[in-house]
């Protein structure tokens, strides 16, 4: 009898998932921000609400380090856990075909107009009184608390924050995200459209900001379509880290730049909509992925194309 999780039921491998998420933040997560508090010789509050210098850094570094303790080792050890292949479990593998590495970032340079549009439209959003309240001083903590770690006065400034904020994000939260939950969201729901939208969901919401969860949830779907068409980890983790690389880099350069637009084109908000629309369409037409391979469970079997289940 065969004892990896891809053999459970489906609520179980959600529970484990679930489980190895919070011990990985209770314990590692916990363990790290103790020990480079420690190092940097600052508190905990100065680490999770930094002003000086060096309680910047240790902050970039606590960042970094969650990332992989809490979003990478919980998807690897789900996956480990899962399949005597746990790389090629959770999508280290050439997406099929290949060219899927260049839609990821052709859907991410066709989605900046649309994601502008949308993140204006985030902003009125009217939520009642209390809620708005409190999203409104939680944003207002994260906006500052970003505000000052991405002062990037010299080159290695910005090479810290591509790492911190572009690399390391792109992958761990790719492996969470994509490789591991929205794996077992298609199938406890049997439709790749809601696990991946139910994915995406929990993806914006786990960024804890308001003012961008749309922004993130459209992302989050179009990471998670990328993800499904191309079998692979690779092309959503080359867009999402194009995504975050490119905000920095635009902050460095053009800060003045960086400022409110309440302004859009709606003709090109439209054709931006219609662009995502057609490539939606295409990596359909060219996928290689459907639902009974994903989801066989047998290594030595495939199951028959049943195409109800795709999308």
């Amino acid at each position: 009898m065969n004892t990896y999780l891809k053999y459970k039921p489906v609520w179980v491998q959600f529970i484990i998932l679930g489980a190895l998420f919070f011990l990985t933040s209770a314990v590692l997560g916990s363990a790290a921000a103790y020990s480079i508090a420690g190092a940097y010789h600052i508190s905990l509050d100065e680490l999770m609400n930094p002003a000086s210098p060096a309680a910047i850094a240790a902050s970039k570094i606590n960042l970094a380090v969650s990332s992989i303790f809490v979003f990478g080792m919980s998807g690897f050890l789900f996956s480990y856990m899962s399949d005597h292949h746990p790389f090629k479990f959770l999508g280290f593998k050439k997406p099929m075909p290949q060219i899927f590495l260049s839609i990821g970032v052709v859907v991410l340079l066709a989605s900046l107009p649309a994601l502008s549009w949308v993140a204006i439209m985030n902003k009125h959003i009217l939520l009642p009184s209390g809620l708005q309240e409190t999203f409104k001083r939680l944003d207002d903590l994260n906006k500052e608390m970003m505000k000052k770690m991405l002062v990037m006065p010299a080159a290695k400034d910005l090479f810290m924050n591509i790492i911190v904020f572009g690399v390391i994000p792109a992958v761990m939260e790719e492996i969470f995200f994509r490789g591991a939950l929205q794996r077992i969201f298609i199938r406890l729901f049997k439709s790749p459209v809601i696990g991946i939208l139910v994915t995406a969901f929990i993806f914006s919401a786990a960024h804890m900001e308001f003012t961008g969860f749309l922004v993130r949830l459209v992302l989050g779907a179009l990471l998670g379509a990328l993800y499904w068409y191309s079998g692979s980890l690779w092309p959503g983790i080359l867009m999402h880290f194009l995504n975050n690389a490119m905000q920095i880099l635009v902050m460095y350069f053009y800060p003045q730049t960086m400022v409110e637009d309440t302004h859009f084109n709606v003709w090109l908000v439209v054709v931006s909509c219609l662009s995502i629309v057609l490539i939606l369409i295409w990596m359909k037409r060219i996928s290689h992925t459907h639902y009974g391979e994903v989801y066989d469970n047998d290594d030595f079997t495939i199951e028959p194309i049943d195409r109800k289940n795709d999308f």
